[in-house]
């Protein structure tokens, strides 16, 4: 299990791995771990692999209530004493099952609240054997790593958005700023024109005030436009899977990056063919914005000509891919899976500022619950090569 929380495991996935071995070690006890957000008191994860389906169903019933003491222990289960803790029905359950007491134990991060607990059904009365409890201790240190990992990704996540909001306030100003120009510029021109228009209604100046006017409009529907693609990636509590055109994903993202990429490197778009993908746009956004600025920042100081950025999308083997690669100096191969690790962090000598060392690992973190995979591979005649995968949308 250890292998599983150093490798970047789900967190389910390291939850029923460790149900599975208390149980293999343990045979007169079944174990169950739940996982409950504190603050809300909604039940986020339930493992208990070895329990029949209607127990661990009934598991959803846990209070926070149980998180705020410390180990409890119920026996002559189905006697209704687990009503006030919140698992009067699994304990029922449980009973009927043939298993006598239940044993629990909280699991909080450092000093702050209890966010889980090991909830384990014994086949005899009394509480767990010091065996048991020694098994039950390693797994609650193990947990409490995984649940620390989990916590170190969603902050970064969180300072990485941020990041990227500076980024993409760079690009937003750059971009309005032409259409914003313009504007300016044709209805100055309107207004010293208006009293010769009074004169003579109808004539050659009020076409070319109809002239400017519509080309403002025109300006202001660009700067519409750049401020809709901003709020779809800037709220998100508003973020839905679903249908997203990558290409226009790619167009917003290197829009946004354009100002801060240019006096780096050539930056090379090829995704005309870019398909439907199941996303979230504001997210993929966010992952394309980063790994274009990773990339950026890790070029070597020469010609920005000579420095290239290649961003392409099409879809190979039943999947959505993105690719963001650049012909800078590359890393060693036994040094690249280090880069989409958020704990670890960057490999040595990776040449990026700020958030760009990062960027992939926050990447990956977004990509997760799309069903996303993020990869990097040595550039072909040298250099990096980062690779998003994303299940297509339906035709």
């Amino acid at each position: 299990m250890l292998d599983q929380v150093s490798g970047g495991a789900s967190l389910a996935e390291v939850l029923a791995a460790a149900c599975r071995g208390f149980d293999g070690a343990r045979p007169d006890a079944h174990l169950a771990v739940v996982l409950v957000d504190a603050a809300s008191g909604r039940k986020v994860v339930t493992a208990a692999p070895g329990l029949p389906d209607e127990i661990r169903a009934a598991l959803a019933d846990l209070s926070p209530a149980v998180l705020a003491g410390g180990p409890q222990l119920v026996e002559d289960l189905g006697d209704g004493r687990g009503a006030e803790r919140g698992l009067e029905r699994a304990d029922e359950l449980a009973g009927r099952h043939g298993l006598r007491a239940r044993w629990l134990d909280p699991i909080a991060l450092g000093e702050g609240q209890p966010v889980a607990a090991l909830v384990t059904y014994l086949r005899r009365p009394g509480r767990p054997d010091p065996g048991a409890r020694r098994l039950l201790d390693t797994l609650s240190r193990i947990l409490t790593l995984s649940l620390g990992r989990q916590q170190v990704e969603a902050q970064l996540l969180s300072e990485s958005r941020l990041a990227s909001v500076g980024t993409l306030a760079a690009g937003v100003v750059h971009e309005i700023n032409n259409p914003l120009a313009f504007i300016l510029g044709n209805l100055s021109y309107v207004r010293s024109r208006l009293p010769e228009i009074a004169r003579s209604p109808g004539g050659a100046d009020s076409r070319e005030i109809d002239e400017a006017l519509t080309d403002s409009i025109e300006g202001a529907r660009r700067i519409e436009g750049i401020v809709r693609d901003l709020r779809s990636f800037s709220h998100p509590g508003d973020e839905q899977v679903g249908p997203v055109e990558l290409r226009r994903v790619l167009e917003f993202a290197v829009r946004m990056v354009f100002n801060e990429v240019r006096h780096r490197a050539r930056l090379v778009r090829d995704f005309d063919a870019a398909p439907a993908a199941l996303g979230d746009e504001g997210r993929l956004v966010q992952v394309v914005v980063n790994l274009l600025m990773h990339v950026a920042q890790g070029m070597p100081e020469r010609q920005s000509d000579d420095n290239e950025i290649v961003v392409a999308a099409a879809a190979l083997g039943g999947r959505a891919v993105i690719t963001v690669e650049g012909n800078g100096p590359g890393l060693l191969p036994e040094a690249l899976p280090r880069l989409v690790d958020p704990v670890s962090g960057p490999a040595p000598g990776a040449r990026s500022a700020g958030a760009g060392g990062l960027g992939p690992a926050v990447s990956r973190g977004l990509l997760a619950p799309l069903g996303g995979v993020l990869t990097v591979v040595e550039r072909r005649g040298g250099g990096t090569c980062f690779r998003v995968s994303l299940p297509l949308a339906a035709p």
